[in-house]
């Protein structure tokens, strides 16, 4: 018996899984779903809700009434959450990797996905975000993960800030909608 719609095949051996799909039109896929249980471990949730009330205090208004700098809220990230590989995600699809701060992509119309136990970190903006399931589902609100928002000061004007994901998932995990693992598409340097 054939089925119309979509054929699969799963083969797994000790948590390496790949997985065939046959569209009947096209050609077959392979997707490869690697280990992720014994070498990458997920943050633990308590210690994301800490980390989160954390960046929260310190990007409140002081009993003055007065907002923290972009560059010090910048800064205040990178130590805190202590990435130290850093991608750009186009809105041609590529992913560039990035040196320094997030300094000129720090606007209301960017999306920063820390993963802190993997010191990775991503930032794109709210359209490609919204392609790539797992964010989508967060900014709308449906995961108990939440982005941060807050505004800065700068030159004595209010701005937003870009929604802030601390992200207890493993990169490796986070499927694009080509198939492929979020690092996966990352380039070697």
């Amino acid at each position: 018996m054939r089925r119309s719609v979509v054929q699969s095949r799963v083969a797994a051996s000790f948590f390496n899984v790949s997985l065939y799909i046959h569209y009947p039109a096209l050609k077959q896929y392979k997707i490869e779903i690697n280990n992720t249980l014994d070498s990458h471990v997920a943050m633990d949730i308590k210690e994301r809700n800490k980390c989160i009330t954390r960046i929260e205090k310190f990007v409140k208004r002081n009993k003055k009434g007065q907002l923290k700098t972009k560059s010090a809220i910048i800064k205040y990230l990178d130590e805190e959450l202590s990435c130290s590989l850093k991608h750009h995600l186009t809105i041609y699809g590529s992913f560039t990797r990035l040196y320094g701060s997030f300094t000129d992509l720090f606007t209301p119309f960017a999306v920063i996905i820390y993963f802190p136990y993997h010191n990775h970190a991503l930032v794109c903006s709210p359209g490609i975000a919204n392609t790539i399931h797992y964010l989508e589902t967060i900014l709308k609100n449906t995961f108990k993960e939440k982005p941060l928002r807050f505004k800065y000061c700068k030159n004595g004007h209010v701005f937003n800030g870009p929604q802030i994901i601390i992200s207890m998932a493993d990169p490796h995990s986070i499927l694009l909608e080509n198939g492929k693992t979020l690092v996966s598409q990352y380039k070697e340097y």
